[in-house]
């Protein structure tokens, strides 16, 4: 009878058993048991395991292979990845993504060596993609036109929480202007002024939306 048992979600959401650092994915369900087959079976390994009344039974063979850790700390780590940005999608995924793997490090340097924790975490290139499509469920598809721009609420403020949406007139040909006060007063009171990059050209990849960076001195 095995005790040392969780259950973590797959890339695809599928839920799998962890027992004693390997990883077993649902085989079947018949009544009230359910069925596991060692993640590795293709490769070989007999392993398998029942789950009945919240007890889980080891059966067939003894896995063929070493542990899965590295596998599940990368796992583990891309779901807390995931959840932080669920929790908070207007923050930046590269910051949710530095704090999760803070968090981990600390969290596993107790059991396991840096070698064995550096190459188990994933980096932020392999995760990104799944990362900003977590992202999208909650904030829409970027615009593409000014028509198409509405910023209401925090999207008018600097993650600080100041008013950065000063302007915000017309509808087609919409005129944004964003800028703090401080940043204002800088500019009205400088001598000299330097000014325009056709940023805005670049998003919305059209010759009439022009957008200004300006510095003073």
């Amino acid at each position: 009878m095995a005790t040392n048992h969780k259950f973590i979600k797959s890339t695809r959401g599928n839920q799998m058993l962890i027992v004693d650092d390997f990883c077993f994915k649902k085989d079947s369900v018949r009544k009230s048991k359910v069925y596991y087959k060692c993640r590795q079976c293709l490769d070989g390994c007999k392993s398998r395991a029942i789950l009945h009344n919240k007890c889980i039974t080891i059966t067939g063979k003894p896995h063929n292979h070493e542990s899965d850790i590295g596998y599940i700390i990368n796992l583990e780590t891309k779901n807390a990845v995931k959840d932080a940005i669920n929790n908070n999608p207007s923050k930046p995924i590269m910051q949710s993504y530095n704090h999760e793997i803070a968090k981990k490090r600390e969290e596993l340097k107790v059991n396991y060596s840096q070698t064995l924790i550096t190459s188990s975490l994933p980096t932020f290139q392999q995760l990104s993609s799944s990362a900003y499509k977590v992202r999208s469920q909650h904030i829409p598809i970027g615009p593409q036109s000014r028509e198409d721009l509405i910023l209401e609420n925090e999207w008018t403020n600097t993650v600080s929480g100041k008013q950065f949406l000063m302007i915000n007139d017309g509808t087609k040909d919409k005129i944004l202007v964003f800028f703090t006060k401080e940043f204002f007063e800088m500019l009205s009171s400088a001598k000299t002024f330097y000014a325009t990059l056709p940023v805005a050209r670049l998003l919305f990849r059209t010759s009439n939306a022009n957008g200004i960076c300006s510095f003073a001195r």
